[in-house]
């Protein structure tokens, strides 16, 4: 749900919430404001920046106490030595950096993947009129 900020009514750019996002396409050039800092959030902020997004900023009610740092070189006794040379000693590293799909051996056999192991697209069917 958008919230109800005020005079809503007389902003006349594009307002949609990111349940009715698809994909960067259409903003390609623009000045995008995403609001709110969650996963949803922080995962179409970053497909606008891939996607050719002149500017993407995001809004946050409460200030981030995060730190962006270069991505990581390589893992230290003590630490991490990041891309650059800067070394940060986190107390815990949390590695949100994709999931492998693993859906073959549940489905495999059911013909529903490509070949990437992706879930293929089914072509639209019509319901039987009694359902």
């Amino acid at each position: 749900m958008i919230p109800d900020w005020p005079a809503r009514e007389l902003y006349r750019g594009r307002l949609l919430h990111a349940a009715d996002y698809c994909n960067a396409e259409s903003f390609r050039g623009a000045d995008v404001l995403v609001v709110g800092p969650g996963c949803s959030g922080m995962e179409i902020a970053y497909d606008l920046v891939k996607g050719g997004a002149i500017r993407v900023r995001l809004a946050v009610r409460t200030p981030p106490r995060i730190e962006i740092v270069a991505g990581v070189e390589e893992l230290e006794e003590n630490g991490v030595r990041l891309v650059g040379g800067t070394h940060i000693e986190p107390d815990a590293i949390i590695a949100a950096t994709g999931y492998r799909r693993a859906l073959e051996d549940m489905v495999g056999q059911l013909d529903v993947l490509d070949e990437r192991g992706v879930p293929r697209v089914a072509t639209a069917l019509r319901a039987a009129t009694s359902l």
